[in-house]
């Protein structure tokens, strides 16, 4: 008894250092939203991660170009969970590379030949509307926004919405290996009421 006891408390202790968030499906709210899913992490305890693993079932699945779309109604709810990481490459984990693109135009640019990374297409798309002030909006310290692409938010004052928007002056976060402004699987104008009508990054 003693010892199941035992493995039962190393069990929850296991689970809650590991704490993470997982977003399996597109839907706009409820369980398993990116929506709940930030809920949720601002409300845990300790440094977690917003994971993807949806299923190629899902209706927000875009079989075509291999990508899942997520399309808020509404604005989605601030990151205030510091240390949060938004890991869009977890869905490409999960699934494998279903986004074969790769964004950029590589090479190498200036005098001394700076090379031009070239991304790999992300899996997640967050999609807007031109109507929803920004798509995710980071409001706490040494956030990490990671393998999304990201577009179509921002309205009215340009200067103060976006796709991504760090709330507060002095905040530190990691914005990497997102394509922001533009499809998942090409570099290109999203066509009408699906355009940035605010900054990709403020």
């Amino acid at each position: 008894m003693m010892k199941n006891l035992l493995l039962l408390i190393i069990l929850q202790t296991s689970i809650i250092s590991g704490w993470a968030q997982v977003v399996t499906n597109t839907a706009d709210a409820g369980s398993g939203s990116l929506r709940q899913a930030i809920l949720d992490a601002n409300g845990g305890l300790g440094n977690g991660e917003i994971s993807f693993q949806i299923p190629s079932s899902d209706p927000g699945y875009d079989t075509q170009r291999g990508v899942y779309v997520i399309s808020p109604q509404t604005l989605l709810p601030a990151i205030q969970r510091s240390g949060l990481l938004v890991n869009g490459a977890s869905q490409t984990e999960f699934t494998g590379n279903t986004n074969a693109a790769q964004l950029g135009s590589g090479g190498t640019v200036g005098v001394d030949e700076l090379s031009l990374l070239l991304i790999e297409g992300p899996e997640i798309e967050i999609v807007g509307n031109s109507s929803i002030k920004y798509g995710l909006h980071i409001d706490a310290d040494h956030v990490h926004i990671q393998g999304l692409a990201i577009y179509g938010f921002g309205y009215q004052d340009k200067s103060q919405t976006g796709n991504i928007f760090v709330g507060k002056s002095g905040l530190k976060a990691k914005v990497s290996g997102n394509c922001l402004g533009s499809p998942a699987d090409k570099v290109a104008d999203p066509g009408e009421n699906r355009r940035t009508e605010g900054s990709n990054l403020i």
